[in-house]
């Protein structure tokens, strides 16, 4: 290979080029073409390598071609050719890297829904949360969500993977990176479609709330999955319920929370009845990250009231001084104190 890409082999890398292009539309010593090609476009990515590559894919598409080839191999309708099956999928993603900077092309949502079936996605993954690039120095709040995927694209792939429970394997035993992945998705849709703000405060603010895309957090909920994929769900939910854009009036403002906060309580109710225990532990964590802002505002009141409680075991009064505007899960807290 350093033979090739010494100025000895330089006539010879167009001829190079060729063939292994050709190798790859037949599935012929595919991840070694495909490797060859990268690291050609890698070195010599202008002039007579990428005038090559423009006119095969004239003929005939590169990257849909590398694509079927990639999805016979998965299928085992061809051979790997002494290699395994991770080591190709590896080059292809590598070769996609390089080979979209000549072409401008990438993967569909209808190749992407082919890989999803795989059992090991690392490098599908890693290939759909790529960031775009940025020649700012230092990093930024919600960098994580500055996707290289166009918007349309993303849409794509929420209503034809992450929303099918079939493609899901109904969002059971979901792998954390799969998880964080399709999180970094839809917050990357969210923002684009100015249905949420993500601030220099790592912090979201609903700007339009109907139109957060939130139905797969849900589900993820409502189905087996480890306390981490959970914990990280229910957070992600409640975060992006409880900061609605904020009103020049405190008392349109007040009013507004109540009312965000209001729905997000029935959706809670409506879209996780089926599993008792999981509503009580969102709504619980719910009401822990609104208490301090409830009292802040000027619809409640502040008061303190106390309260005489009477205990069975062991059997004695006790005298409870609360807000009045203390949550009923609060004054639990304060009893068994």
């Amino acid at each position: 290979m350093q033979l090739l890409l010494s100025d000895f082999c330089r006539q010879e890398r167009e001829k190079y080029v060729t063939l292994c292009l050709r190798q790859i539309q037949k599935g012929v010593s595919f991840a070694q073409s495909l490797r060859v090609v990268q690291l050609l476009i890698k070195e010599y990515s202008l002039g007579i390598i990428s005038d090559t590559i423009l006119r095969i894919d004239r003929e005939v598409s590169v990257v849909e071609s590398a694509t079927q080839t990639l999805s016979k191999i998965i299928s085992k309708e061809l051979s790997p050719c002494k290699v395994t099956l991770d080591q190709c999928i590896e080059n292809y993603f590598n070769f996609l890297e390089e080979i979209s900077q000549i072409i401008r092309k990438s993967l569909s949502s209808a190749h992407v829904k082919t890989f999803w079936r795989m059992p090991k996605k690392d490098h599908l993954l890693n290939f759909l949360r790529k960031t775009r690039e940025t020649h700012e120095k230092e990093e930024k709040a919600g960098r994580q969500f500055e996707k290289r995927l166009d918007s349309i694209f993303i849409r794509e792939l929420i209503d034809s993977i992450f929303l099918v429970p079939e493609l899901m394997q109904n969002y059971r035993n979901m792998d954390f990176a799969v998880y964080q992945t399709i999180d970094e998705l839809l917050m990357a849709h969210n923002i684009r479609n100015k249905s949420i703000e993500y601030n220099f405060k790592n912090t979201i603010r609903i700007l339009k709330g109907e139109s957060i895309e939130q139905t797969f957090y849900f589900r993820v909920l409502l189905a087996e999955n480890s306390e981490k994929v959970v914990d990280a769900a229910m957070r992600r939910l409640v975060d992006l319920n409880i900061r609605p854009q904020e009103k020049q009036n405190k008392t349109s403002d007040a009013t507004n929370k109540i009312v965000v906060w209001a729905a997000f309580t029935d959706k809670l109710f409506t879209e996780l009845s089926k599993q008792p225990h999981v509503l009580l532990r969102v709504f619980r964590y719910f009401l822990e990250a609104i208490e301090g802002r409830m009292k802040s505002l000027n619809f409640f009141s502040t008061t303190p009231v106390n309260l005489v409680v009477k205990l069975l075991e062991p059997e004695q009064v006790k005298i409870i001084t609360l807000p009045s505007c203390s949550s009923i899960y609060r004054l639990r807290l304060k009893i068994n104190e």
